[in-house]
Parts: C-alpha cells; structure tokens; sequence
C-alpha cells in the first residue's frame, strides 16, 4: 500500500515485473503492508548535507524494501527511489535527491 501526504492524490503505479500498486491513501492510514510483513510506521531522515529520506522496520517472514516517491520542486521531477532489500524483522532506508522531498511510500 503506498501512502501519500495529499489524500486527494490517487494514482496508480507499477513496480518491477509487474507488479502493481493502486489507490493511494493518508499518511493517517494502517501500517503498510508488503506478502508476509507488517511495518509500523515510516521514519522520516534529514541527512547532513540537507536531503530528506526515510526508513521502515518490518517484522514477520520474507523480505521488503522501502521505496519513497521523491519530488523536486523546482523542476516538477518526481521519481522513486528504493531502499535496501533485507529480511523481516529488519528496516530498510532510501534517500532522495538534494533539494527532494519525499511525497509519498510504499514497501515492496
């Protein structure tokens, strides 16, 4: 489940292989949720030099990655990053660009 600051945005995105995510919520909402791991709630980083990232710690089996939708205000650039893939329990990080601000997560 992707969560996003402006619940009035609603999109749909494709992740590798296929897979694909839909309906984007409140960053108000549940846990996100990715197979057999539950994930409380996203950390948000500010790095030294300014860039703003994230992390997420899942329990349960499998494995996940956080992926953040980043934003560049002063060109309208939005793109995603992804975290590092591990094993649940475990938290994974990914960073935007300097000058981005994250804008919406998900766990895949």
């Amino acid at each position: 489940m992707f969560m996003r600051r402006a619940a009035s945005a609603v999109s749909t995105l494709a992740l590798g292989a296929g897979l694909l995510l839909a309906t984007t919520t409140s960053a108000t909402a549940g846990p996100a949720q990715a197979d057999a791991v539950t994930c409380g709630g996203l950390k948000e980083l500010v790095g030294s030099g300014g860039h703003h990232g994230a992390s997420i710690t899942c329990l349960g089996s499998g494995s996940f990655a956080l992926a953040i939708d980043c934003y560049q205000s002063n060109t309208g650039y939005q793109y995603r990053h992804y975290g590092n893939r591990v094993s649940a329990p475990g938290t994974s990080t990914a960073w935007c660009d300097l000058g981005a601000t994250i804008e919406g997560y998900g766990v895949v």
